[in-house]
């Protein structure tokens, strides 16, 4: 694993500790691409933190991520 991806992987780590501050101050958009990131969905809290952000976008944002995941094939699922 590289030095980069142990990183990103803490940083999501310390981001779930943060969910509802990140709900509160962060756009769609902004939680859209966070969880568009191959890193994020690879891990267990970012798949968590992504099921809680998606109370704050709307189904049809929730399902465009969707799609971008599944058609994605860096996404370990």
């Amino acid at each position: 694993m590289s030095h980069a991806l142990t990183v990103k992987k803490k940083l999501i780590k310390k981001l779930s500790s943060m969910r509802d501050e990140l709900l509160e101050e962060c756009s769609v958009g902004e939680l859209s691409r966070a969880i568009n990131e191959p890193t994020f969905i690879n891990s267990l809290e970012g798949r968590k933190l992504a099921v809680s952000f998606s109370s704050k976008m709307s189904m049809e944002a929730v399902w465009k991520v969707v799609i971008c995941i599944v058609g994605n094939p860096q996404v370990d699922r």
